[in-house]
């Protein structure tokens, strides 16, 4: 009986709920022998649910039957976080005639997905560099950082103009290469996919090597996750030595959730640099940069203009503003 209501739901598998699609799914993937389920999970890639595509999508990853072919047709889904998945997948495949697939990707608004996009074409090796070469000057701090990261690595791959081969060394002149620095190999290993693992990482390399990872550690601030933006907020405000002039230019970062961190940040030791920009914070157009500067004023006493700023919070058009800034004033006048 269950056997033939099974091949009855895979049958009529248009038809079902998304619940009940997805949950078939999670059922064909524990098979044992997955192969005569195979064309059902590609047809599920081009259902109209965009849960049921990235579900089918995963499956036919770790089942290793995916093809860069669909990959590449999945990088037009509507699905943004499926258009991340395929992306995803396409670095696991480096081949110069996918690149007008990837290029466009540049230029996405998506910040995850032009880092994506430049991981891929930085794999092409020294054909990449006149690609990534105009990104140094991208708007966007991780765009710069990563293809600045990238690009010297290329070049450190490439042969010098005057390269003569030198003769074989033997046993007794032979020299070690230089060992890669600890705090990049940590670096490297940060992965925001596993946020446990990613919080480890930037505490360690905040506790061990501030100096050389700060500013690799502030381009995580561009990820859409709150969760690692959180975490970065969290370790920075933990910690009373961690230089924070990095996080003044970013008060006038492109993105307001990276001003809102930078607030938060800066905020929370009561830097004054924060004071100084906080008028025209107050006049921000995302209510979340307001509230993040609302909810920290407090920190800066027996200053006038915090109060001025706080009194004209307190008309902001959004509720969660005027809360956070009547907050403010009452723990200054407690104070």
């Amino acid at each position: 009986m269950y056997n033939m209501k099974f091949e009855h739901r895979i049958r009529s598998f248009d038809t079902l709920s998304v619940k009940e699609k997805l949950n078939l799914l999670r059922e064909l993937q524990s098979q044992q022998d997955f192969h005569p389920y195979l064309s059902l999970c590609e047809h599920a890639l081009f259902d109209p649910s965009a849960k049921v595509r990235q579900l089918a999508f995963s499956i036919l990853v770790r089942k290793n039957l995916i093809t860069p072919e669909t990959t590449l047709s999945l990088l037009k889904d509507t699905s943004k976080v499926l258009r991340r998945k395929a992306l995803r997948q396409m670095v696991t495949w480096t081949h110069p005639d996918y690149l007008p697939y990837i290029e466009p990707f540049l230029r996405d608004p998506d910040i995850y997905l032009r880092l994506l996009a430049i991981e891929w074409i930085s794999k092409l090796g020294d054909s990449a560099l006149p690609i990534l070469e105009p990104l140094l000057r991208d708007p966007m701090y991780s765009v710069r950082e990563k293809v600045k990261h990238y690009i010297q690595e290329i070049k450190k791959r490439l042969p010098t103009p005057n390269h003569i081969a030198s003769p074989p060394h033997t046993d007794d002149t032979h020299e070690p290469r230089a060992a890669k620095p600890l705090w990049k190999t940590l670096y490297e290993k940060l992965n925001p996919d596993n946020p446990k693992l990613f919080r480890k990482i930037v505490n360690r390399l905040l506790d061990e090597y501030p100096e050389d990872s700060i500013s690799l550690i502030l381009s995580y601030l561009e990820h859409p996750s709150w969760e690692i933006r959180d975490i970065i907020v969290e370790a920075f405000c933990e910690r009373e030595t961690v230089p924070l002039n990095p996080f003044i230019r970013l008060l006038q970062h492109p993105i307001w959730y990276v001003r809102a961190c930078a607030i938060e940040i800066l905020g929370h030791s009561g830097h004054p640099a924060l004071l100084q920009h906080a008028d025209h914070l107050s006049q921000d157009p995302n209510v979340e940069v307001r509230r993040a500067l609302a909810s920290v004023l407090y920190q800066y006493r027996k200053k006038e203009t915090t109060y001025a700023i706080l009194d004209k919070l307190t008309k902001d058009e959004h509720f969660v503003v005027r809360r956070e800034a009547k907050k403010s004033l009452s723990l200054l006048r407690q104070g």
